[in-house]
């Protein structure tokens, strides 16, 4: 995704486009350099401390909640 923002970027500041384009552009690849970082942050902490295992296992009574429309 940014790859492909950033690559876009460089053809929206090359050719004749709207600064508000040029603007979202930046906003969307900065949004997502953010997120990279939440998600080597959280990368990182899941890794020093990984989850118990069997944590993913439900119980033998747990039921399915039912909605009706």
């Amino acid at each position: 995704w940014l790859v492909i923002l950033i690559a876009a970027g460089v053809c929206l500041w090359l050719g004749p486009v709207s600064i508000v384009a040029r603007l979202w552009n930046i906003l969307l690849i900065l949004v997502a350099i953010i997120l990279i970082g939440f998600t080597f942050t959280a990368l990182r902490q899941v890794r020093q401390n990984p989850p118990p295992p069997g944590m993913d296992i439900l119980p033998p009574d747990f039921e399915i909640p039912k909605f009706r429309h």
